[in-house]
């Protein structure tokens, strides 16, 4: 299984660092590349389903924002957006994202989730750590220790997840949605929706999933409305 993932991962490593590829996707062409891949399977599945929604006028938050801040460029660039931040918990990482090419205008703020972050958003977004310390390690993922600290969902793939959710209608305005991504190739959609259903403050509103790239995006709503 491990030789098998690497043949993948070596194969869509080109593509995930092609700047022309990302450019098509994104309408942005990375600057400053201390970071190999640009983008992954749920940052698209996330774009396709941030397409669906009114985003004019929203205060949207991109969590886990990723060395590039793709999302966050796109949004900024692309809609009518009253304001974009983009937030993650690196300075490496942020550091990164703030000297890419169309990134004037997004504030970017270091956090480990919601803890330096006091204002509600309309929109919020996560890209989340899901790979499960095992996993990571079987796979050979987890090759440095900025790896494991980017990706790694700990032991079971939803502590970082948990975390979040037990936080996240504190930061979401009465009709705010959050865009919750995960690949169901590392974390399967019934380990998701079983974490879900402890926080009774959060309503499953949708949910969407590409069969082929197996990202999946569950919309959530605050269910104190």
């Amino acid at each position: 299984m491990k030789t098998i993932f690497k043949i993948y991962s070596a194969i869509i490593l080109l593509i995930r660092k092609n700047k022309f590829i990302c450019r098509v996707l994104f309408g942005i062409k990375p600057g400053v590349s201390n970071f190999e891949n640009y983008w992954d399977w749920t940052t698209l599945r996330l774009k396709s389903v941030l397409r669906t929604l009114d985003l004019s006028n929203k205060n949207i938050l991109d969590m886990g924002t990723g060395p590039y801040a793709l999302l966050s460029v796109y949004l900024k660039n692309r809609f009518q957006i009253q304001s974009v931040t983009a937030a993650d918990y690196l300075d490496s990482i942020i550091f990164n994202a703030a000297l890419q090419p169309g990134a004037k205008g997004i504030e970017f703020i270091k956090t480990n989730l919601f803890d330096n972050l006091d204002a509600k958003f309309d929109i919020i977004l996560f890209n989340a750590p899901y790979i499960s310390d095992r996993a990571g390690s079987q796979l050979g993922i987890y090759d440095t220790e900025l790896s494991r600290e980017r990706w790694s969902g700990g032991e079971d793939g939803v502590k970082t997840i948990s975390r979040f959710l037990s936080e996240l209608h504190n930061f979401l305005t009465t009709d705010g949605v959050c865009l919750l991504g995960i690949n169901h190739f590392y974390l399967k959609d019934q380990s998701l929706r079983k974490e879900l259903k402890k926080f009774p403050q959060l309503n499953l509103f949708s949910y969407s999933k590409n069969r082929v790239t197996h990202s999946g995006v569950y919309i959530l709503r605050r269910s104190d409305l």
